[in-house]
């Protein structure tokens, strides 16, 4: 693994374990790969780093995080390229699309979506994660609540 692969998996891991998170980060199994999820508050990236992704700070703005890894054992994996797509739903039914950018650094793939949020709001997520070299598609579902204040 070269060290711009494991910036970008540690720069994923403290995303996943800032204090200000509502829930841990997230991952579901699909055949040979695992595809990590998470969403959080855009206030807690440091400014720097959203300057250079193009990242909208502030509390009232959330991010959802996408990676796909391939495992291979002995190691941490392979980062994948993958389509990814998804929508948000309100708990008052409103659905809204999430609209993911790819980044790359190095050879660590993810998938960045931004939206709104409020305080005390719960967001129904379902994602449909098309991993490069796979026939099908994954669907991750979870929920997640957000907190501004």
């Amino acid at each position: 693994m070269n060290r711009r692969h494991f910036g970008a998996l540690l720069l994923g891991a403290l995303f996943a374990l800032a204090p200000w998170f509502a829930s841990a980060e997230n991952s579901t199994q699909y055949g040979e790969f695992v595809i990590h999820h998470n969403a959080f508050n855009a206030s807690i990236i440091q400014p720097a780093v959203a300057q250079q992704h193009g990242i909208v700070r502030s509390r009232y703005q959330a991010i959802l995080n996408v990676s796909v890894v391939r495992q291979i054992p002995g190691t941490l994996g392979e980062s994948v390229p993958a389509r990814v797509s998804g929508t948000a739903t309100q708990l008052g039914g409103v659905v809204f699309p999430l609209e993911f950018r790819e980044v790359r650094e190095g050879d660590a793939v993810y998938y960045l979506a931004e939206f709104r949020v409020d305080n005390e709001q719960t967001l129904n997520f379902e994602l449909q994660v098309k991993p490069a070299g796979s026939t099908g598609a994954a669907q991750v579902r979870f929920t997640q609540q957000f907190f501004t204040e």
